[in-house]
């Protein structure tokens, strides 16, 4: 996967744009997302293209990289020792964890419920029906984790079912401001928000090094 960067930065431009009208300007600036040991890398630099900045998750896959490609910044995403001490010193930290009606503090019900029907039972290895106590969250807890495509719903204490969360309460959770724009079509918006990395959690990844 890649990203160029170059293009990015001029204000008429989009990553659909550069792929509707035909391709990287010459000598494009250019990240490889999962670079492995640079085949990606190779490639574009025999089209005369840069390589800025490599990323992947395996240290002995960047090495391998580094050595073909010197002129190319590295990163390790997964498992570096700064995220890692971070996330230390976080859960270590005495800090309330924040809860459903923190994010949204007039919820219409007392309580949400996931789609959760039946669920793998490590002692047996056969999947079992999930208890409703289990369904069932109170408002005044952390929520259900937020999927793409994922059933959360408003319900009360008999898991009596309101309706679906919308995508703008979904985002809250989330951790998205209030005013975050969002996909204009519901389903992509539900997506969209699904599949983010929450900004507290990334806000947290990237505070300076702390020791825990």
């Amino acid at each position: 996967m890649c990203m160029y960067v170059r293009e990015c930065t001029m204000k008429q431009s989009s990553l659909f744009s550069f792929v509707s009208n035909g391709g990287l300007a010459p000598s494009t600036d250019v990240v490889d997302l999962f670079c492995g040991i640079g085949g990606f890398s190779c490639g574009t630099t025999m089209g005369g293209h840069r390589v800025v900045l490599a990323v992947d998750n395996n240290k002995d896959l960047l090495n391998c990289h580094k050595k073909n490609h010197p002129e190319c910044r590295k990163r390790i995403i997964a498992g570096s020792p700064f995220l890692i001490a971070n996330l230390r010193f976080f859960r270590s930290s005495r800090k309330r964890k924040l809860c459903i009606r923190d994010a949204i503090p007039d919820p219409p019900r007392e309580f949400v419920r996931n789609a959760l029907y039946k669920r793998l039972d490590p002692q047996t290895g056969e999947n079992v029906d999930v208890p409703l106590r289990n369904k069932l969250r109170s408002v005044d807890k952390p929520s259900f984790t937020i999927l793409a495509t994922g059933h959360i719903k408003w319900a009360d204490k008999d898991a009596n079912v309101l309706r679906l969360l919308t995508a703008r309460e979904r985002s809250l959770l989330q951790s998205f401001p209030s005013d975050y724009v969002l996909p204009r079509r519901s389903a992509d918006a539900l997506v969209g928000v699904g599949n983010a990395v929450p900004p507290r959690l990334a806000q947290i990844l990237m505070y300076p090094t702390r020791s825990s």
